[in-house]
């Protein structure tokens, strides 16, 4: 029978970052506001997201700073989630493995341990060359159960739904002993979304909505428009942009996208980037069109958590 990862215990990555045992903590305290102190990070996420098999993935420098308050650093990092898109990005830290990626797939809300076959066995065919990729925008299947969406829920005011990050082992001669390794399920109700008193923002629109879907392809260049408050140099990112580049603070009657979206480059994310004017933080505005079926996601679908095997 291979090993899983819940049978490994792993000893905190050896870096100058961290030092300290594998310890499931809850913050000390709670942050209600975010400032434009250029001393934050960036981030609006405060807390962690628990995983099944690996330890908490802290969602920031504060987060860390509040769950080890003798143990404190100065390393920057952190989470951004949009509440407008459901789109995540930014840098989360998980002591058993390391850096998890958010922006890994903003388009397809998939996050990703940064050196998952390093941690294990180098990715060898004992962990099924263990991708680690967690999922949080689809609905999926574990053992005859529903793993459901991550989502911000403005009923509860907070996230409701899991993550999951599970794949079966591979190289065995036998298909039977294939088992599941990965993170396992992850659990962001210890995340806290951080309502923020910093008027730094920019609201990304696609045919004056964020997230444009049509169950028909194709959908003809949309209009792109956005609005901001207190933020300057704003620059253009990624999407159908004319003539990509620098961009006004705001405009408010729109540009139009150079070209469709089709069912072959579907979906497509659009995302400018400017500068907070008080905190000298990238502030992104982020709107996303997509066509062709798509899965339903409700936010009253039971959450069913994953059995072990």
């Amino acid at each position: 029978m291979k090993k899983t990862i819940t049978a490994l215990l792993i000893s905190a990555l050896v870096i100058p970052l961290f030092l300290s045992y594998w310890i499931i903590k809850n913050p000390s305290s709670h942050v209600d506001a975010q400032t434009c102190d250029p001393n934050e990070t960036p981030g609006n996420l405060l807390g962690y997201a628990l995983t099944e098999n690996l330890g908490p993935i802290y969602m920031s420098t504060e987060s860390w700073n509040q769950a080890y308050p003798s143990n404190q650093t100065t390393v920057s990092f952190y989470v951004v989630y949009d509440k407008q898109t459901g789109l995540w990005s930014g840098r989360g830290w998980n002591e058993t493995v390391g850096w998890v990626d958010f922006s890994y797939d903003v388009v397809g809300k998939q996050a990703r341990f940064e050196q998952p076959g390093e941690a294990y066995d180098n990715g060898s065919d004992e962990w099924g060359n263990w991708p680690g990729v967690i999922e949080l925008g689809i609905t999926q299947e574990l053992d005859g159960e529903l793993i459901t969406p991550v989502q911000y829920s403005n009923n509860t005011g907070g996230f409701i739904g899991l993550g999951l990050d599970a794949s079966l082992t591979g190289g065995g001669t036998n298909p039977s002993d294939d088992e599941y390794v990965g993170a396992g399920v992850v659990d962001f109700s210890n995340v806290q979304f951080v309502n923020s008193d910093c008027r730094e923002y920019v609201n990304l629109f696609l045919n004056d909505i964020s997230v444009l879907h049509s169950t028909v392809c194709p959908i003809n260049a949309p209009r792109i428009k956005w609005t901001s408050e207190g933020v300057s140099n704003c620059q253009t990112v990624e999407g159908l942009w004319n003539n990509p580049g620098t961009r006004a603070n705001q405009n408010v009657s729109g540009e139009t996208a150079t070209g469709t979206i089709n069912d072959t480059n579907t979906p497509v994310l659009f995302s400018i980037k400017c500068v907070g004017q008080q905190s000298g933080a990238d502030v992104y505005g982020r709107a996303i069109a997509s066509c062709g079926s798509e899965p339903v996601v409700e936010e009253n679908i039971p959450v069913i958590r994953w059995k072990e095997v």
